[in-house]
């Protein structure tokens, strides 16, 4: 809401409506330059909204006299969720850019229409990302363009399953071995223990460490 040239206002509260006629109060604005501004707001989308402005007045320094002036817009707001959901025996954290996800604990967020979003997937010690489904699909950045709502999911495993049981055990060292001499190729790539792209040796003997508790991560 903008001051313009009429009168100066000290108290602006926002109010939304569905059909113009029932209003449910949004908050109490924040004085801007130039204005007054409410943020932090999660309004429906894909609708016609009303919103409406009403603040208190000065009428003048003499007189000291108040007033309400109010201000009401309607728009059709386009947009769409974005959720993601985790999966797996591993954990991780998912952020977005633009902010919105920190999923930890905010795992659904909106988005305007048509705004390209970055979600980055970080595990945590002792796991490892293993990919997106839904919406997204390999172990690189997921992008995706707001047009609805959308769901992703990150998955996340542990850290030398190289069979993908939900466990380091004795068989996931002998198959790195295996796919060291081209025996036989997995389809999880959390087998790449050393990051180096690869899996063979090194990743054999990290889990034989893993198994005889000689590593924690």
């Amino acid at each position: 809401m903008h001051s313009g040239t009429g009168p100066e206002l000290y108290h602006v509260v926002f109010e939304l409506s569905e059909d113009g006629s029932t209003w449910a109060p949004l908050g109490a604005a924040t004085r801007i330059p130039g204005g007054w501004q409410l943020t932090g707001l999660s309004p429906f989308f894909n609708r016609n909204l009303w919103i409406r402005a009403r603040g208190v007045a000065i009428g003048g320094y003499q007189t000291a006299s108040q007033g309400i002036v109010e201000f009401v817009q309607i728009f059709y707001n386009r947009g769409g969720f974005l959720n993601v959901m985790k999966q797996g025996v591993g954990s991780g954290t998912v952020t977005s850019t633009p902010p919105g996800i920190d999923c930890g604990s905010d795992c659904r967020a909106p988005f305007s229409r048509d705004m390209p979003v970055a979600l980055i997937a970080t595990p945590d010690a002792a796991f490892a990302f293993s990919g997106w489904m839904g919406a997204c699909s390999g172990t690189g950045p997921c992008i995706v363009t707001i047009n609805d709502n959308i769901l992703v999911y990150a998955v996340f495993a542990i850290k030398g399953d190289v069979d993908g049981d939900g466990a380091v055990t004795l068989s996931d060292a002998i198959m790195a071995l295996r796919v060291s001499s081209i025996m036989f190729i997995p389809a999880f790539e959390v087998a790449d223990v050393d990051g180096d792209g690869k899996v063979g040796l090194a990743e054999a003997i990290w889990i034989l460490q893993k198994i005889a508790e000689m590593r924690s991560n």
